[in-house]
Order: structure tokens, then sequence, then C-alpha cells
């Protein structure tokens, strides 16, 4: 981290695609106090107890020496935090008809889905114990939608829309944590991605809306993931943090002070 101190009490987090385990060891490691998530955070409550491998959880850890997979239930509700608090904002890979019945940017209140789980709607604010106010402002476009079924395991409502826009808070935000990125931050990590998916003709209107987030606030730091790689740099007065896939490099960090 290009930061003098950081707050080892709160980590953030990248994708995890519901894959627990190594999350699990993290914070039984480190023992945090919160963990913040950047989406595609796993949400299947549908698939669970089953061994639907295409529900958009990616569960690497089922592959047996040549390349044999064994179907095992996938356990939706196995994350150990302990004593911490998650608080996750949805990604684009996510059940959003299921999460939409719990809470939307219209009134953004946090649900705790379960134990120390918290589900952060879009527009909805979390105020840390230093005073700094974090905006989560999840979902974003998914590439692999062709490949999906609507209703099932992909959901129109993974865009960012104006009505989201409208509802943001009149206050000042300090931090961000979205899924995808401004379309300001994608000119610097850009070449990184000329052999990756998410390059050359994907447009996601979401990165459009979250340009007007970033112009509204001029936040201090600004986390997300989605894109599979790691990456930092400053814009303008904002530090951002583009966080890797749970078990790659950069896939978590501290919260910087």
């Amino acid at each position: 981290i290009p930061t003098k101190k950081v707050n080892r009490k709160i980590f953030v987090v990248g994708d995890l695609h519901g894959e627990w385990r190594q999350l699990n060891s993290l914070i039984a490691k480190h023992r945090p106090e919160k963990v913040l998530q950047v989406g595609d955070f796993g949400w299947w409550p549908k698939f669970h107890n089953t061994t639907m491998l295409h529900s958009g959880v990616y569960r690497s850890d089922l592959m047996f020496p040549g390349g044999f997979r064994k179907e095992m239930p996938w356990k939706q509700f196995s994350l150990r935090t302990g004593d911490a608090v998650m608080h996750f904002c949805p990604g684009n890979h996510e059940d959003w008809e299921d999460l939409d019945m719990h809470a939307t940017s219209d009134n953004p209140t946090p649900v705790e889905l379960f134990k120390n789980v918290i589900y952060m709607p879009r527009c909805s604010v979390l105020k840390l114990e230093d005073g700094r106010n974090a905006l989560f402002l999840g979902g974003g476009h998914s590439v692999d939608k062709n490949e999906r079924i609507p209703g099932y395991d992909w959901f129109p409502n993974e865009l960012i829309t104006q009505r989201d826009i409208q509802n943001l808070p009149d206050m000042k935000i300090d931090i961000v944590i979205s899924h995808v990125c401004p379309t300001e931050f994608k000119y610097d990590f850009n070449s990184k991605l000329k052999y990756n998916q998410y390059n050359g003709t994907n447009y996601d209107p979401s990165c459009d809306a979250l340009s007007v987030v970033l112009n509204k606030y001029n936040p201090s730091l600004w986390f997300f993931g989605h894109y599979h790689i790691f990456y930092t740099a400053m814009f303008k007065n904002t530090r951002w943090f583009c966080l890797n896939k749970v078990g790659e490099s950069g896939w978590w960090t501290y919260l910087p002070d």
C-alpha cells in the first residue's frame, strides 16, 4: 500500500465468488473488526446445498488431480467471520432478484443476511469509527451474460441506474466501495486488460454512472474489483485500488488511514 498508515482492524477484500475458504483463513489469522468487500461476493441463496456449478460460484477447490471435478453440495452460509463484521457490496454475479427483495437504493438500509454478514445496498453508507463515511454502490455489466439464464443466474438489474444516482445521499463521502470503477480510472489500467475479457467492446454504463459519483464526492479513497487484477493509482485527489479476485496476488488490503 503506498501510504504511511493503515488501519489493521479493517480489511478490504476483492471478488470472492462464493469461495469462503481463503477468506475464513485470513479472518482467523488476522482477526479484523470489519471486512469491506467490493462485489461478486457470491450471494446465491437459491443454490445452497446444491451442486449447481454454473451458478456463478467458481469452486476451484473441488478440482481434483487429473482434472476430475467432484460435485459436492455448496454451502452458501459457511462463511465464518468470527467477531468481524462483513459489509459486502453486490457485484454483477449475484442473485439480484433476491437482494432487491431485501433493500434497494430507494431505502438503502444495510441488511444482516446471516450472522455478521451485512448486505450494503446501493447508496448505503457505513460510518467508520474514525468518522469517515464509506458509500457502497454495487453492480456492473456481466460480460458473460450470454452464457447465463435470465432470472436464474443473470439479472438485468445488475446495472447501476439513473434512479440509483438520484438516490445518492447528500453528505460528505470519504470512501467509495463499488464493484466496477468510474470511466476515468480505466484509462490508467486499460492496457493491462488487453488480453482480458473486460477490455475492448464491453461497454459498461455503470462506469459512466460511477463517474457522476466521483465528480459529486471527490472521495479520498476508492476500492473496486471485477477486473481480476491488482492495480492502484491516483486520479486528482482520489487514491484508488483495483483489487484482485480471491487467492490471487493483491486480493486484499488494509484500509489506509
